[in-house]
């Protein structure tokens, strides 16, 4: 007796047991055996069982627009991964049949993928990603997982089967063994991937993912930016419990793996094609006693600027402009500000590039010293730096 969950433990263990009987071998194979290009009967059938047991737990969301684009996208990317045959099909959860609070649902930032090509994606990762390229990452994500056969790879870890059982199972999906019952290996596999892949698997499935991106029409640096704002979210609420699907545990290191992959692959480093964010804007001034522009980064003034024609003015704001940008969201955006004296001057600097220059006419626009001047305009780029980590966008 027993409930069905229950039930498919029992069928499990039983299948674990079948799989312990496997011929092992004194020696691990040096190369991972390799998957079909294609998901067979068997592989789909897999995938089926576990489907049926997430689709029975979880609410589907239809949203039509959003499913094609989300299939769209995976058709594009799985053509692209070691298994170009595999027809991936992308759906939509939302909260558990026993959540208590629905609204769970909004906040639940998750995707998964089972053997076969199925993939889940959460309202709450919907809600959370910024851009269709970051979208796009973490579908490139989960297909390299369904790529590298990572959910027969984690179960091994787990259950510390040897290589050469496991290219047994991969044997019997891609149609060896017709006499076994392929469905006892979907409780394990479901199991497996509930718990969460190692970190290694999940570094391994980012690395794939960026190739992927590379040559498909998606920004890479989605990713990055993606998992560096997850990174942000799980460190303000670490108590917030992710059920089930708890299956990317993003660490700083993932992220600076992430970074090192991306230099490798020489892909510039701009946070700001990939997210939502606001880029510093400069304007000139006008009813001010001398020629004038300011630069404007969503709403905040950071700095009023002087010059001798309206022409340098702007010029002025337009470095300072570029200079913000680049900081903001390139390659390290981090403040390290110091100032230099130069006669009557003084540079304000991040890690040694000059950001803004205070001069004494500066000082008469803003009706201030320069000294005071620098402090406030510091004072704002620490206001804006702050702003942008609260907002994920930094």
């Amino acid at each position: 007796m027993g409930t069905k969950w229950q039930q498919r433990q029992r069928a499990g263990l039983f299948a674990f047991i079948f799989l312990t009987l496997l011929p092992v071998g004194a020696q691990q194979k040096k190369e991972q055996p390799k998957p079909p290009e294609g998901s067979t009967d068997k592989e789909l059938k897999i995938g089926l069982d576990a489907a049926k047991e997430i689709e029975a737990n979880y609410k589907l969301i239809n949203d039509p627009p959003m499913l094609q684009k989300l299939n769209e996208m995976a058709r594009v990317l799985g053509a692209l991964s070691e298994r170009p045959k595999i027809n991936y099909v992308v759906k939509i959860i939302g909260a558990s049949h026993q959540a208590k609070d629905p609204r769970a649902e909004e906040h639940e930032v998750n995707a998964f993928t089972l053997p076969g090509g199925f993939i889940y994606v959460t309202k709450g990762l919907l809600n959370f990603v910024q851009s269709d390229h970051e979208l796009a990452a973490v579908l490139a994500h989960e297909i390299a997982h369904n790529a590298q056969a990572h959910a027969l790879r984690q179960m091994a870890k787990e259950r510390k089967l040897q290589w050469l059982q496991i290219a047994a199972i991969i044997g019997l999906i891609a149609g060896g063994n017709q006499g076994a019952d392929i469905a006892q290996y979907s409780q394990l596999v479901l199991v497996a991937i509930m718990n969460g892949f190692s970190i290694d698997l999940e570094q391994e499935a980012d690395k794939y993912a960026l190739s992927y991106l590379h040559r498909s029409p998606y920004n890479p640096v989605g990713l990055l930016t993606f998992m560096e704002r997850l990174n942000r979210e799980e460190e303000r609420r670490p108590q917030v419990p992710l059920g089930i699907f708890q299956t990317h545990p993003t660490t700083a290191e993932r992220v600076n793996a992430v970074l090192f992959w991306l230099r490798k692959m020489n892909i510039p480093i701009n946070r700001a094609e990939v997210t939502r964010v606001a880029r510093a804007t400069p304007e000139l001034l006008t009813g001010t006693p001398m020629p004038a522009a300011q630069v404007k980064m969503g709403g905040l003034v950071i700095c009023k600027l002087a010059g001798a024609t309206q022409q340098e003015a702007l010029q002025r704001a337009q470095f300072v402009s570029q200079q913000l940008d680049k900081l903001l969201y390139g390659e390290s955006p981090t403040f390290l500000l110091t100032i230099r004296h130069e006669g009557d001057k003084r540079l304000i600097l991040s890690h040694g590039q000059l950001l803004m220059t205070v001069t004494e006419a500066d000082a008469k626009l803003n009706n201030e010293t320069v000294d005071r001047l620098v402090q406030q305009w510091i004072a704002n780029l620490r206001q804006l730096r702050w702003r942008n980590i609260l907002n994920g966008s930094a």
